[in-house]
């Protein structure tokens, strides 16, 4: 099975304890693992570590997963080889797949935000661009918590004066324009789906397209 998840002599990050013995393990698809230990034993630092909440003072964290996007750009370049885009936006999970894009297409405008599974980074979680003259407001989506609803990521948006929202993180696509105008966007799992927007006079257009 694929290892999804490795830490090689991991020391964990918090500032205000001290914790110097280093951690080595890996997860690999369909696998469970507990995390046993007494109270203050670094159970919580481990686990928020892992998941880029702390950053990791020594070692290596490297993240594989075998479906989502995460690793998987072979749909992605078909689908940028055949819209011939003038900008690409990555949301997220993984990060190093923006990367390889970008070698690829050099030429080619890329704009990128890290996910919950890119780990310890200091790249903004949320940022902001204009298009066509309409801000956008995109962020992987786990910070708006958008497995439990939209509520916050909406209000983000609206406070932002966005035109255009886009996030990630569900792997369930959507596609819609609320009341206010306010456009919608998750494109899902990149290997399914993506989404593309178009200029239409001086509004925008969104849409969900199959994967080629």
């Amino acid at each position: 099975m694929q290892t999804i998840i490795s830490l090689q002599n991991g020391i964990a990050g918090d500032l205000n304890r001290r914790f110097d013995t280093p951690i080595n393990f890996e997860l690999r698809e369909g696998e469970h693992l507990a995390v046993i230990g007494v109270n203050g034993s670094g159970k919580s630092t481990l686990i928020q570590t892992v998941t880029g909440q702390l950053f990791l003072k020594t070692g290596k964290l490297s993240f594989d997963f075998g479906s989502d996007s995460h690793r998987y750009t072979g749909g992605m370049i078909q689908a940028i080889e055949e819209q011939q885009p003038d900008l690409v936006v990555h949301l997220g999970d993984l990060q190093r797949d923006a990367e390889e894009l970008a070698l690829l297409y050099p030429k080619l405008s890329m704009v990128t935000v890290p996910g919950n599974c890119d780990g310890w980074t200091t790249d903004p979680l949320e940022r902001q661009f204009m298009v066509c003259g309409k801000r956008v407001l995109l962020s992987h989506g786990h910070i708006w918590h958008v497995k439990q609803g939209y509520d916050a990521a909406l209000r983000a948006a609206r406070n932002a004066g966005a035109h255009l929202l886009l996030f990630g993180h569900t792997h369930r696509p959507c596609c819609f324009q609320e009341p206010d105008g306010l456009w919608v966007l998750n494109p899902g799992s990149a290997r399914s789906t993506f989404g593309l927007v178009l200029p239409e006079g001086e509004a925008l257009s969104c849409s969900l397209l199959d994967m080629p």
